[in-house]
């Protein structure tokens, strides 16, 4: 039988094209972190080694575009998205940092051995890709008035609740003084002796308005979207997190990316990602407005979004190195058979190792509990059981438009390189989200992507 020559040549130009792609964001990375991060976050432990040896640079490279020969070039499976996250964001920063970073600065074999795990946990992610196929589960027939009435009455309970307690926290302030809106919530919601306003916070960032925004977009009803960036503000007024105003861009900026051949979605989110890099670079001048914008775009980008998690993985190797393993204990339940040997909570213990005050070391499931809990072989286990998680979010949206989901998903792709793939799944939602997703009546799934 005769092979198209037009789908071939359109399968080579998806892979070559992401592969290009690939090697400008691993360029860029590398050039910007340079010239932007260091002279400002040296302090924080960002650093960069002018005699690391030309074999090393060899190695970082190969490791860093590998992958690309065989990431999936589509979203087909819409869990490849937080696959390219983790490709992006934490993976070739974690290859540089591994080398680079000043606060541990690793020594070459650890460097080494720390470099090939990684890459060998990104292959087991990406071997669950390939090799676990997508099964359609049995739904629950339910019309699309039950839908709609449970997800958003669900919805008005957790904005009633939020309104209740933290109502009276609303400000809204410059990321500078966020910090005092969080103390400010974090004082109102122990007073309650509850964690339920941490939950209601959290599913509504990560599950109810993801998808009343994705359908939004998917349907072309600009007022559903706009009312779920004006709740976004109102979340971001009553906590203080920056992800709550950030979350709209990131679910317009995928809407619009999402866009034309599904044959180019991959290679497009890595020239988003390469772009974000460079915006620095728009702040041009001496001005005090100017360099303003420049370091908080720094501190934004550069730092807080691309170094920050793949410095904290060198950071947790560097403790547990010599510090008891958790072999799990930090995780809820798994506590109760497995005693935790620390007083604190794992990100404040990191924070005061190095930094000498309790700050907040949140960090990637490859660090947190991976690491934190197995040492280095924990990054592969860990890597295996979340390649399992994706597997089972792709099977419950079997059959839905790719473009959708991947909206739906947005908020827990700027979560999925800073927290632990088990807060993930409960308190940041995937679990949620993947059973709204699965319930989603035949009719609605088949006009989200229409």
């Amino acid at each position: 039988m005769p092979v198209d020559d037009s789908r071939r040549y359109r399968v080579s130009r998806g892979r070559l094209l992401l592969i290009a792609s690939a090697v400008a964001f691993f360029a860029t990375f590398v050039a910007t972190y340079r010239a932007f991060a260091v002279p400002i976050f040296e302090y924080f432990g960002l650093g960069f080694n002018d005699d690391l040896g030309v074999e090393y640079w060899i190695l970082i490279g190969v490791l860093a575009l590998a992958p690309a020969a065989w990431l999936p070039t589509t979203l087909k499976r819409p869990s490849t998205f937080l696959l390219i996250v983790q490709y992006f964001i934490v993976y070739v920063p974690g290859l540089l940092l591994a080398f680079h970073g000043a606060k541990p600065r690793l020594d070459e074999a650890t460097s080494v051995t720390l470099a090939c795990t990684l890459f060998a946990g990104l292959t087991v992610m990406q071997a669950g890709q390939r090799f676990l196929p997508v099964v359609d589960i049995s739904r629950p027939a339910k019309s699309s008035v039950v839908f709609w009435s449970i997800l958003i009455g669900f919805g008005v309970i957790c904005v009633t609740y939020l309104v209740a307690v933290l109502g009276a926290n609303f400000k809204l302030v410059s990321f500078s003084d966020v910090y005092i809106v969080r103390q400010a919530a974090a004082e109102a919601l122990g007073e309650t002796g509850s964690r339920y306003g941490i939950y209601a916070f959290t599913w509504l960032n990560g599950v109810v308005l993801p998808i009343l925004f994705a359908t939004g977009v998917v349907t072309r009803r600009p007022l559903l979207y706009a009312g779920c960036a004006a709740v976004y503000v109102f979340l971001f007024g009553i906590w203080g997190g920056k992800t709550s105003l950030i979350t709209p861009f990131v679910l317009g900026g995928l809407a619009v990316t999402l866009r034309g051949s599904p044959q180019t979605w991959v290679a497009r989110l890595a020239v988003c990602l390469t772009a974000l890099l460079l915006l620095p670079l728009l702040a041009v001048g001496d001005a005090p407005l100017t360099e303003f914008v420049r370091s908080w775009l720094i501190a934004l980008i550069q730092q807080r979004t691309f170094s920050s998690s793949a410095l904290l993985i060198t950071q947790y190797l560097d403790f547990f190195t010599t510090h008891p393993l958790t072999l799990g204990s930090h995780i809820t339940g798994i506590n109760q058979l497995v005693e935790y040997p620390y007083d604190g909570d794992i990100p404040r213990t990191i924070g005061s190792y190095f930094y000498g005050h309790p700050m907040t070391a949140n960090a990637n499931f490859w660090a947190m509990d991976g690491i934190a809990g197995f040492g280095l072989p924990g990054i592969v286990a860990m890597s295996a059981l979340c390649a399992i998680v994706l597997w089972l979010f792709d099977c419950a949206c079997f059959g839905m438009d790719a473009r959708f989901v991947v909206i739906a998903l947005g908020y827990m792709g700027t979560n999925f390189a800073d927290v632990s793939l088990f807060t993930n799944l409960v308190t940041g939602g995937l679990v949620l989200l993947t059973l709204f997703l699965w319930a989603m009546p035949t009719g609605l799934r088949q006009r989200a992507g229409s």
